[in-house]
């Protein structure tokens, strides 16, 4: 099909210096990809994996650098099927008590892995909405009848009123917010390759003033803690640590994950990640 599309329009295909497609195995196969079939007509075109994709990529694997990251997604996704499964409650978040003033247009969204701007929705949804939510859950559980609705609802609120999970939030959003910019203009008809090598070295830009700006994201989470009383305080870990005899009784050691080892384990983290795969 590319090959008459390409007679169609009167364009030579053994001029193809190039040739750049998603992962999927049907286009970007060694054996019988559609890369593959055009090298054999014209070996000088080479294959390069779509930017875009690439970029969603990085995305994807830094979400899973850390368990608390992938425990912070799975509680976003178990906060929008909550909510989006039951519509009372979504209408009860969608409108809340203040309906007279305004119809709120920022809803949450789900996350989705294969759709590259659905992270960032998720995530600014969820942190445009984060009072609303609370609010919600509150009500849930101090109005609802039901006792599954009441326990999941207290279950997400104990999850949202920690330090830990606010921190994250506001440490993920403008990380995403920055690489979906970039992620936009990759998918531009007109991008050429040089275009695209500027925008790739602006996410780097980007990722490495957020790196910077560490601690204003640890201000503005503190901030909003303390406005809604929620203990600034880090969880305790206890230390991995065999013990020497088999009759030896192992103590409680602990280990206080405080905010250098959190800056270490899960941003820094994150920060190379995307540093070294974009």
């Amino acid at each position: 099909m590319i090959c008459e599309i390409l007679s169609k329009l009167d364009l030579d295909i053994n001029k193809c210096r190039g040739q750049g497609y998603d992962g999927a195995s049907v286009m970007s196969g060694v054996h019988s990809g559609v890369q593959t079939r055009i090298k054999e007509l014209v070996p000088s075109a080479s294959y390069i994996h779509c930017c875009s994709h690439n970029l969603n990529l990085v995305i994807s694997d830094a979400a899973k650098c850390h368990s608390k990251v992938l425990h912070f997604f799975d509680t976003v996704q178990a906060i929008f099927n909550f909510f989006a499964s039951s519509a009372p409650r979504w209408a009860l978040l969608a409108f809340g008590h203040d309906i007279s003033i305004k119809i709120r247009t920022k809803v949450l969204k789900k996350v989705c892995p294969t759709r590259w701007e659905a992270r960032h929705d998720a995530i600014f949804s969820l942190k445009e909405r984060y009072i609303d939510v609370l609010k919600s859950l509150t009500l849930i559980i101090l109005t609802s009848n039901k006792t599954s609705e009441k326990t999941l609802a207290s279950g997400l609120k104990k999850k949202l009123e920690t330090f830990e999970f606010i921190l994250i939030l506001y440490m993920w959003e403008p990380i995403l917010r920055s690489l979906r910019i970039v992620s936009k203009r990759l998918q531009n008809i007109n991008m050429d390759l040089e275009t695209a090598s500027n925008m790739i070295q602006m996410a780097v830009t980007s990722t490495q003033d957020i790196r910077d700006n560490y601690q204003h994201i640890l201000i503005i989470a503190k901030e909003l803690c303390k406005k809604w009383n929620i203990p600034v305080t880090y969880p305790n870990e206890r230390k991995k640590q065999a013990v020497k005899y088999f009759d030896e009784i192992d103590g409680d050691r602990r280990l206080n994950t405080n905010e250098d080892n959190f800056k270490v384990k899960i941003f820094s983290l994150l920060w190379t990640l995307f540093y070294h795969n974009l």
